[in-house]
């Protein structure tokens, strides 16, 4: 199953954290996974007020994206192997469209708000 695109935004170039907890240097934005040389993404990070609420990954098996945290917990152990991420900030409004399309990537709703 090919991971979709989200809004493209504009690039971040700082070094990128994303362990629990970190405040990250941008306000609302994606950050994107890739294994390898794939260009192709594995799964999506969505952040709003600078820090992670959101997850979409690529499954194991099957055709169904993974949300929530069990597309975090797939982020993690793909996240082992050599990878790369990528940064984008978005808008208040990019970060709200992706809310009403994907909104069961959110672990609170709350944080769904664009």
């Amino acid at each position: 199953m090919d991971m979709f695109d989200l809004p493209y935004g504009m690039p971040v170039e700082n070094e990128i954290d994303v362990s629990d907890g970190v405040i990250l240097p941008f306000e609302n934005g994606s950050i994107t996974t890739y294994l390898g040389r794939r260009s192709t993404a594995s799964g999506h990070r969505i952040v709003r007020a600078g820090r992670v609420v959101g997850w979409i990954a690529e499954p194991a098996k099957g055709k169904v994206l993974l949300c929530g945290k069990a597309a975090k917990e797939r982020l993690e152990s793909l996240e082992i192997d050599q990878h790369r991420l990528v940064a984008r900030a978005w808008t208040q409004s990019a970060l709200g469209s992706v809310a009403e399309i994907v909104p069961e990537a959110f672990e609170h709703s709350a944080d769904m708000r664009g």
